[in-house]
């Protein structure tokens, strides 16, 4: 299907998608979402958001879709069969994810979805060493006290388990507190469940702070519509 005319900014954003994929000169046509498979249309570009009208992917989740399709991320977390526990897993995850695996979604808000209420500081309903992998698609950047999460995660994890995760970050910035804890989730979130914007991450000291409980390493995808990388890392209980 043909796409409305596209204002000046798309333009410049397939220009930079065709110079990516080393698209001949001269050369223009939309970019696709790689999760669903569709262009959005100008409106997308023009309301400057990264979130697909078609499937609501966001920048991160054309990322992970990217390196699980394209750098043996998939081949790496061998899904098929295991018991994967995942804090707040969105429709659109799961679409990447696929359906070979046993997921148990939970949160400690009360959302739609969920097979548990659980906060991930306290997840004394999961069995020690009984889950085959853990995955937090941008959560840490959102619990109080990520230490003791990961002490958690570590302890449900079985031998050779994995811990999937990303978070959000600037890569020329040290980690830092967010003075506004309320700015994604609103003060009822934070006083009710404790989940707020708590910090931002630099991705090399937060690999570093992931290696002090799991050998952990990288898989880098990017994204099908604007062209940025995103590190996803890795980690597994030994």
């Amino acid at each position: 299907t043909r796409c409305p005319p596209l204002n000046k900014a798309a333009q410049n954003l397939i220009r930079l998608g065709n110079a990516m994929t080393d698209a001949p000169a001269g050369t223009e046509r939309a970019l696709i979402c790689n999760v669903c498979g569709k262009a959005p249309d100008a409106a997308f570009y023009a309301k400057k958001t990264d979130v697909c009208p078609n499937c609501t992917a966001r920048e991160r989740h054309r990322c992970i879709q990217d390196a699980m399709l394209n750098t043996g991320l998939a081949a790496a977390l061998d899904l098929p069969g295991k018991s994967v526990l995942a804090c707040h897993l969105l429709k659109v995850e799961r679409m990447i994810l696929g359906d070979s695996a046993r997921f148990i979604n939970f949160d400690a808000r009360p959302l739609d979805g969920l097979d548990l209420r659980m906060d991930i500081h306290d997840m004394s309903q999961i069995e020690s060493g009984s889950m085959d992998g853990m995955i937090a698609i941008h959560v840490l950047n959102h619990v109080r006290d990520e230490g003791r999460a990961l002490d958690e995660i570590k302890r449900v994890l079985k031998p050779g388990g994995f811990f999937l995760s990303t978070v959000g970050y600037h890569l020329n910035l040290p980690t830092r507190i967010i003075a506004d804890q309320t700015r994604d989730y609103g003060p009822e979130m934070l006083e009710k469940h404790a989940v707020g914007t708590y910090r931002t991450y630099n991705p090399d000291e937060y690999l570093a702070f992931l290696q002090t409980w799991f050998p952990t390493g990288q898989f880098e995808g990017r994204d099908s519509l604007f062209g940025i990388a995103h590190r996803i890392f890795l980690s597994r209980k030994s």
